[in-house]
């Protein structure tokens, strides 16, 4: 099998995940009528506003700002050539934002929303614009009226350390992007959709199921070129399960990672927990399959 690089869980992180490219660098926002220097775990407005949801969202990357980022919002649409439109969302006072510091190798756009559950109302402004949205999970994940952007928003509550807020990201849909939009629900676990996956990039040998399976969620995507399958499994951590039930059927176990004997399929896990201030809740199974084993 070819060596790739494996990008596809930090990417899943930032789509997933409360949390976008942590750290402590220094920022300056100038996004809709706020200016917000943030350092460090802590923020103050020029107003010398500080407060823990604040220590929280700058600890996880976000920058804040009053009212809805139009004019940042534009700047993401723009930069990857997009015409479709991002609806707004009325009467936000304080939001924080967090964009991709390398756009040229992978963009998004997420917000953070504090207060109370407005996912639902958003679903339908985005409806309103021409989106096409689903549920995934807990979730709501779609694309815009052309496909050009892809979205996933949820709202999360009474999480430990975290304030109740609705996260909303946005990426571009295209060929490499990555995000719950991609995905299509399934009663089971697909194995229809994976031993096709198989077929189509060369392999002939199989995957074995994950049994007890009531519903899960698969995608196909891309990285560098190369085609591969994510298989979501809402509810409680599976990995260790499936570990199982993968050395059972002969597979070998390195690096977190399981390959059958002939090397043509790998398979690896992240299991998304809510003390990770995951939207969704559940294992990401990823297949990764080629024909030359190397």
């Amino acid at each position: 099998m070819k060596k790739r690089k494996i990008l596809l869980l930090p990417m899943l992180l930032a789509l997933l995940l409360t949390g976008c490219d942590k750290g402590g660098e220094s920022q300056t926002s100038q996004g809709g009528g706020g200016t917000t220097s943030q350092t460090g775990g802590g923020t103050t407005s020029q107003g010398g506003e500080t407060s823990s949801s604040t220590d929280f969202f700058v600890d996880n990357g976000y920058t804040k700002t009053k009212g809805w980022p139009t004019a940042l919002i534009g700047e993401f649409l723009s930069r990857n050539g997009i015409t479709d439109t991002i609806p707004e969302l009325s009467n936000v006072n304080t939001l924080y934002y967090a964009t991709s510091e390398d756009p040229a190798n992978y963009d998004y756009f997420s917000l953070a929303i504090p207060g109370s559950d407005r996912s639902s109302e958003y679903k339908n402004k985005l409806t309103g614009a021409g989106y096409t949205i689903k549920p995934i999970d807990a979730a709501f994940a779609g694309v815009s009226r052309n496909e050009t952007i892809g979205v996933t928003l949820g709202y999360l509550k009474n999480y430990e350390g975290a304030p109740d807020a609705l996260y909303i990201l946005f990426v571009p849909n295209t060929p490499d992007s990555f995000g719950l939009h991609l995905f299509e629900e399934v009663r089971g676990w697909p194995t229809e959709v994976i031993t096709s996956y198989l077929r189509r990039v060369g392999v002939a040998e199989t995957l074995p199921a994950l049994p007890n399976v009531t519903k899960s969620y698969y995608a196909s995507m891309m990285s560098d070129g190369e085609e591969m399958l994510g298989v979501f499994v809402p509810g409680g951590d599976r990995s260790e399960e499936y570990g199982e039930v993968l050395t059972a059927n002969g597979f070998m176990s390195t690096m977190g990672m399981y390959f059958n004997p002939e090397m043509t399929i790998i398979v690896f896990d992240k299991y998304f927990a809510k003390s990770d201030y995951s939207i969704i809740e559940g294992t990401l199974f990823i297949i990764m399959a080629s024909a030359n084993a190397e």
